[in-house]
């Protein structure tokens, strides 16, 4: 059905994602929630209110005819605390040293592989409140309770039996309260790429060389003469293949080599020394991202090196590496998630010594251990489960799974794929970003094109979402975006005003509204924006709620409502004097 003219009054709200907009039983009880949750108890917990998007909110039944306000699609901003960090091309970074230039690791859930994209947009805004906590030996989240975690939430078999997983998916992190659900931390079909050489030694020696050298490094200048040292003592089972190895790369490159009692040694090369004077020194040490960036067999070779050189294998399913700089630390866990393992990094303190297979390492200095494992790629996180793994394995480590105070900062950014790779207190997993999944807006749109004779005003703060579901919306939508002002007063975790101008004025479609309602003091450059974006519908409206923002005096607003009413629909809502302007008439249009 094709629909004239302008949209009337609205006549029904509904929002999808969190609940409608009326006072229907469903927003009372979320109502009733967010109370029971401010007074310390946790509704979720007991079979309460749940307010995730579900099929049920779809099925909602909504009337054939009207003009129906849908809300909230594309402005949810689920983010993480100021601890959590994120994995870039040039290795793991807090959310606050993360730039629109760096390559974040994300998974393509399509083909299940591992790209690196530039984020979209970065999310920081202030908050304070209910945080979701999930913890245990091998996850470790701290989340605003919308944030979208990428998980398998347990189902029950036929009969009761078993314990089954549905597939992957982004789910509210409130929802999965009280749930048995299961993390990927894996890092899938990782590729890499192949080289012939490094430094002028052929590569799979190099590498090789590469993790005794960062195990057991040490570069000394005695009377001028540069030489290279791998302190490996000759009683070590590891001896004869650091030997070898650093045979080979002294013969590779023309130099000579001495082996001695405590370790082996390579004389006068200025080039190699130069070359891995740049890798750092002690808790400097790091491996470059162009290194780690190689390809799985290149680096499963560097990493059974380093763990000859300085760590262990309690079993064949489980290695540990150990080292003094928390940089490397970093590196080696990169390594060993791209070679197929799981991996976590923990901070063993500061010790007198530590004694790995009869070397010292650490000596009064913290150590980290880069634990390794073949197991524990899709960690499970239940109450039981791992309570009781906790005590079995003997590690310290309190499991949780619940509502925790936050104060402070919360971070995320956006990629094309919405799932990025994050970790917190060395333990990573994939996790969802700050976005409403496409799939979930399908199945709204769906929905719209199953109502003809009706139609819908959606609205968001974040319209550039409009630019990917063009090709997706019905004659029957109304595309809306909420403008402000002008100005950037960074007063909401919403894009910038000028963001939701330029993707409105880009968005190619006859049926556009803007919303000006609360407003804010604004420059006549405003009205150009609204002449270049052509809205067929324009609302303006003060605040309604005392919330004393920077508001612009009512003459000027005047201004603005006689410049519009020439070029489209205007429909003011409560006009006024401003807050600062003393006792006024409030007028309704």
């Amino acid at each position: 059905m094709v629909h004239e003219g302008p949209p009337g009054e609205i006549t029904y709200s509904w929002n999808p994602i969190v609940g409608c907009l009326h006072n229907c039983v469903y927003c009372w009880s979320r109502k009733y929630a967010a109370r029971l949750a401010s007074r310390g108890i946790e509704p979720y917990r007991s079979h309460g209110f749940n307010p995730t998007f579900v099929a049920e909110r779809l099925r909602q039944r909504l009337p054939d005819k009207g003009f129906i306000f849908v809300s909230d699609m594309g402005d949810m901003w689920g983010c993480y605390d100021e601890e959590t960090e994120v994995l870039t091309y040039n290795g793991w970074k807090k959310f606050n040293e993360v730039t629109y230039d760096d390559l974040v690791a994300c998974l393509d859930p399509n083909n299940n592989r591992v790209i690196y994209c530039k984020p979209t947009r970065i999310v920081k805004y202030w908050y304070e409140g209910k945080m979701v906590r999930v913890k245990s030996n091998f996850v470790d989240l701290l989340v605003t309770p919308d944030h979208n975690l990428y998980v398998a939430v347990r189902t029950t078999s036929r009969g009761g039996r078993g314990v089954n997983f549905g597939d992957f998916s982004l789910v509210r992190a409130e929802s999965c309260l009280g749930k048995r659900i299961k993390f990927r931390s894996d890092f899938p079909n990782w590729e890499g790429y192949e080289v012939d050489e490094i430094a002028g030694v052929p590569v799979d020696i190099f590498m090789k060389f590469l993790g005794y050298y960062l195990a057991e490094d040490e570069v000394l200048i005695i009377n001028n003469e540069m030489r290279i040292k791998v302190a490996k003592k000759n009683t070590s089972p590891q001896y004869k293949d650091a030997l070898e190895t650093i045979k080979a790369v002294a013969e590779s490159r023309g130099k000579n080599f001495c082996a001695y009692g405590d370790g082996i040694t390579i004389y006068g090369d200025r080039e190699l020394i130069e070359y891995l004077q740049k890798l750092g020194h002690g808790d400097e040490k790091h491996i470059p991202p162009e290194l780690k960036n190689l390809s799985k067999r290149l680096l499963n070779i560097m990493l059974e090196a380093y763990i000859n050189g300085d760590g262990n294998r309690s079993s064949g399913n489980c290695k540990r590496a150990y080292t003094t700089s928390k940089r490397l630390a970093d590196d080696i866990q990169e390594v060993a998630l791209k070679c197929g393992y799981a991996s976590i990094v923990r901070k063993r303190g500061r010790k007198r010594d530590k004694n790995i297979g009869g070397e010292i390492v650490a000596r009064g200095r913290d150590h980290y251990e880069v634990t390794i494992s073949r197991r524990n790629k899709m960690p499970e996180v239940g109450q039981a489960r791992n309570i009781g793994a906790t005590n079995k394995l003997g590690i310290k480590t309190r499991c949780y799974v619940g509502y925790e105070d936050y104060r402070g900062y919360v971070y995320c950014l956006e990629v094309p794929t919405h799932i990025i790779y994050v970790r917190r207190n060395g333990k990573p997993v994939w996790c969802g970003n700050s976005w409403v999944p496409r799939d979930w807006i399908e199945g709204v749109l769906r929905v719209v094109r199953s109502k003809p004779r009706a139609r819908f005003l959606f609205l968001t703060k974040n319209p550039a979402r409009y630019l990917e579901f063009i090709d997706e919306f019905s004659g029957n939508v109304v595309l809306g975006a909420t403008i402000e002002t002008n100005r950037d007063y960074g007063l909401s975790r919403a894009p910038p005003p000028r963001e939701r101008y330029e993707a409105m004025r880009r968005l190619n479609w006859r049926w556009k509204v803007v919303v000006i309602e609360p407003i804010l003091d604004f420059d006549m450059e405003l009205i150009d924006w609204l002449y270049e974006i052509k809205p067929c519908v324009v609302y303006v409206g003060y605040d309604n709620y005392g919330n004393r923002l920077p508001e612009p005096k009512l003459a000027k607003t005047e201004i603005l409502l006689e410049a519009l009413a020439d070029i489209t629909d205007l429909r003011p809502k409560t006009i006024r004097r401003a807050w600062y302007e003393g006792a006024g008439s409030r007028m309704q249009r």
